[in-house]
């Protein structure tokens, strides 16, 4: 029998460095378990503070640490990419929260997932709302220069047992 453990913990960045005043994105809940085969159901939450924001983006990161675009709400439009259809689903309103569906879950689903919220801008493309992280995500707390979004992270590991 495989065991998938699934742990997510809150990360939070400050938007400005030193401000009073911080904006933040949270992830919840804290940690769940799951077995191969089972499912994530709006189990996962990404929720933000920031007024003006309109977006909500979801990332996976595996073990090639390259970050993938699982997707992105535009205040209640959604757009899962095309090759996770069908496996990965999100509902909500970008400009509060939204809630990730994995189906089946299984080893390959390892890795480290985020939300990332951002305002919207139709002078350019989403990608041009978007930085990567100096970093590694791994990191339990870390810092950009001058970030254009706000993140929250979520790990999902997968050890085996017989």
């Amino acid at each position: 029998m495989f065991v998938l453990f699934i742990l997510f913990h809150f990360l939070h960045l400050p938007e400005n460095e030193g401000a009073a005043d911080t904006k933040s994105v949270s992830q919840k809940p804290s940690f769940t378990i799951l077995r191969t085969g089972e499912s994530v159901v709006s189990e996962i939450n990404c929720s933000h503070s920031i007024s003006s924001y309109n977006q909500i983006y979801w990332y996976k990161q595996d073990e090639s640490r390259a970050l993938k675009l699982l997707g992105y709400l535009n205040t209640n439009f959604k757009n899962v990419e095309d090759d996770v259809k069908g496996k990965i689903s999100f509902d909500g309103d970008g400009r509060s929260g939204s809630s990730l569906s994995i189906a089946a879950v299984g080893l390959k689903d390892s890795g480290v997932y985020f939300c990332a919220a951002s305002l919207h801008s139709a002078a350019g493309s989403p990608q041009d709302n978007t930085q990567t992280p100096a970093v590694s995500p791994r990191r339990e707390l870390f810092k950009l220069p001058r970030p254009l979004f706000t993140t929250s992270l979520s790990s999902i590991f997968t050890p085996i047992k017989s």
